[in-house]
């Protein structure tokens, strides 16, 4: 962009010193011509879409390695290696937790990232809230019954 000394006035009073010639250029096509605001519409809806798969695939890859960490931190847990399990979660989030429900299901409820999920025997999300997964004896997440397998890392 060329910068000049062209300045902008709007009812005698300067608006604007030091434009570029094709701000200027790109003003004026956008108030005269439909068919330029038109095709700049379009095109920035177009760049806004794919700007938001692009994060969308992000986020995906990101659910998937989250996932596949509560996986191994699940099956750590189900041999009895909490210290492996917790250093596991850990890498997701200091402060995570993975709590294995007492009812020996295998299931297991994973809190990372301020998310909560929910996990079958497989280490597979289950839908649901975390209450509907609580033994009949347990009020809460953080209320589990004593034989219940937690591990917290973090301080």
């Amino acid at each position: 962009a060329i910068f000049h000394d062209i300045v902008l006035y709007r009812h005698g009073r300067i608006t604007q010193r030091g434009v570029a010639s094709n701000t200027i250029i790109d003003s004026a096509r956008s108030a005269f011509d439909a068919e330029y605001r038109k095709s700049r519409s379009e095109s920035s809806s177009t760049m806004a879409i794919e700007q938001f798969k692009s994060q969308l695939r992000i986020s995906e890859e990101a659910a998937k390695s989250v996932l596949q960490a509560a996986r191994e931190a699940q099956n750590e847990l189900l041999k009895g290696k909490n210290a492996q399990a917790a250093e596991i979660i850990k890498q997701l989030d200091p402060n995570g937790k993975i709590t294995m429900l007492p009812d020996q299901s295998g299931r297991a409820i994973l809190q990372v990232q301020g998310q909560t999920i929910m996990l079958d025997p497989g280490g597979n999300p289950i839908e649901g809230s975390p209450d509907q997964m609580t033994a009949p004896s347990a009020k809460s997440i953080s209320v589990l019954p004593k034989r219940s397998v937690g591990v917290g890392v973090g301080g």
